[in-house]
């Protein structure tokens, strides 16, 4: 025995384990207790507070973002599908405003939210600049989009806003990129960018991946 032990969030366990992500929880468990640690699971819905300094690890996530200015602005729900990949729902911007989501968007979580109100928990400003990769002919193939993000966080007031910068390298739609991602990357990485250790502008801010 190590006498070690686990914190395990499991977030909407109803929506992960239909890709077998369910599967993921057990192979930690198994993992575990062969080498004699202790592991207790606490599952989280949409709606309950999320407390990232309680938890050991916290797996994956569904954001609703509430976007103004820009190309795609508007209502933005993002559902998770399988490992690395997401499904987005889109809303006009009109549909809602700050104290209440558009219905469509809220009917997609309500068997997560149990009928809870849903309520904001992070403001986020991004200043954009977008660079267009573009092929031999001049046609785009992908967007390098540099951010510089301050983030604030609703639910600790007074608290100083997070700062930082990232940078996202994404296809455009429908265009035949071949490794064009991969050395794009490569390229960054060489002039001195590093892999984001999160995988979303809120979970660096929360502090859950």
């Amino acid at each position: 025995m190590t006498g070690m032990s686990l914190r395990l969030g499991c977030l909407y366990p109803e929506i992960m384990s239909t890709y077998g992500d369910r599967g993921n929880v057990e192979t930690v468990l198994r993992r575990c207790e062969w080498r004699g640690i202790r592991v207790a699971v606490t599952e989280l819905r949409l709606g309950d507070r999320v407390r990232p300094e309680e938890l050991d690890l916290i797996r994956n996530k569904i954001t609703l973002r509430r976007r103004v200015g820009g190309p795609d602005e508007g209502w933005h729900l993002k559902l998770p599908v399988r490992k690395d990949t997401r499904q987005e729902v889109r809303t006009p911007l009109s549909e809602g405003d700050t104290g209440s989501v558009p219905a469509e968007l809220a009917a997609q979580v309500q068997d997560l939210t149990a009928g809870r109100r849903l309520h904001p928990i992070a403001i986020l400003d991004t200043e954009r600049t977008v660079v267009t990769l573009t092929g031999k002919a001049g046609d785009p193939l992908a967007e390098v989009a540099d951010d510089l993000v301050t983030a604030t966080r609703l639910d600790q007031p007074g608290a100083e806003p997070m700062r930082w910068r990232e940078i996202e390298v994404e296809a455009v739609e429908g265009a035949k990129v071949g490794g064009l991602l991969e050395a794009a990357g490569q390229a960054l990485r060489q002039a001195g960018a590093r892999r984001s250790a999160s995988a979303s502008k809120l979970g660096r801010l929360l502090g859950t991946g």
